[in-house]
């Protein structure tokens, strides 16, 4: 009977520390794809960014009055500023709700220092 005892007790504790490994490599990984995806999204950002500024250049070239190239940098800048906050609300949204105590930010700045802070962390990244 004592051996049984044993034998449950380690049965039981296999399968807690299975579970929490489990759950340990879980979080890991879903850290990892969260820091590539926002890597992903800077990186279109910055695209977005500069394509708007060749955009800004070409324009300064035509016979556009400086006005009217003025409201259209501003408007550009609304388009980008919606989709950094599309960005980071599609990503909270899709987010499955076992791992939405994972998500860190809540804007587009915070996401971006998650990012910088986690790389800096974790040098291998």
């Amino acid at each position: 009977m004592y051996e049984f005892l044993w034998f449950l007790s380690g049965a039981i504790l296999y399968k807690f520390l299975s579970k929490l490994l489990g759950i340990y490599q879980l979080t890991t990984l879903f850290h990892e794809i969260q820091l590539h995806v926002i890597a992903m999204l800077i990186a279109a950002s910055q695209d977005l960014e500069g394509a708007s500024s060749i955009k800004q250049e070409m324009l300064i070239e035509t016979d556009i009055p400086p006005e009217e190239l003025e409201s259209l940098k501003l408007i550009d800048d609304s388009i980008m500023g919606a989709w950094k906050k599309a960005s980071v609300s599609n990503l909270q949204r899709t987010t499955p709700k076992s791992f939405q105590s994972l998500v860190n930010f809540e804007t587009w700045e915070e996401a971006v220092d998650y990012y910088n802070q986690s790389v800096k962390k974790d040098l291998k990244f």
